[in-house]
């Protein structure tokens, strides 16, 4: 890990005598992949002129199978296609993306819907269930922060 903190820009000790570095699973993959990248996000903190709408796409679905889960619990069903629909257009709208040259704003559109539309049939045949923590609370998604020793935490939600 010493290796890969100081290719980021950062000495071993250094870390721990000004803050601790939190990383996420996405920093880790994001410094794999480019560390120049890596250090353009998160050291020089620029922002991209456009984001990925594949980032979006999966934020979205992620939120509608989260939301479902909890409606799954409450006993009130939740029309996952328009609710995939409504977020999927709330963000396009609001935030700048870029689309690949295969798949447009609207085929994406349909792609989530029927994706998030097949979603409470797959999982009320896959006989799994969500855990609720001693409060009754569905555990569908918590933080944990690991500390990897020299200052530095992996921070994940």
């Amino acid at each position: 890990m010493s290796a890969a903190i100081s290719h980021a820009g950062f000495q071993p000790g250094q870390i721990a005598r000004a803050q601790r570095l939190y990383l996420s699973p996405s920093k880790v993959i994001t410094y794999e992949m480019c560390p120049r990248q890596y250090w353009y996000q998160y050291v020089a903190k620029l922002e991209a002129d456009a984001e990925s709408s594949n980032l979006y796409f999966g934020t979205v679905v992620h939120q509608v199978v989260e939301e479902h889960l909890h409606a799954l619990d409450r006993g009130v069903p939740l029309a996952t296609d328009q609710r995939f629909k409504g977020l999927w257009d709330e963000v396009t709208k609001t935030n700048a993306l870029k689309f690949g040259v295969k798949l447009s704003r609207d085929d994406l559109s349909l792609i989530g819907q029927t994706l998030a539309g097949s979603f409470p049939k797959a999982w009320a045949q896959s006989g799994l269930r969500v855990h609720k923590d001693r409060q009754g609370q569905l555990v569908t998604e918590r933080s944990l922060d690991v500390d990897l020793g020299d200052g530095v935490i992996l921070s994940t939600k």
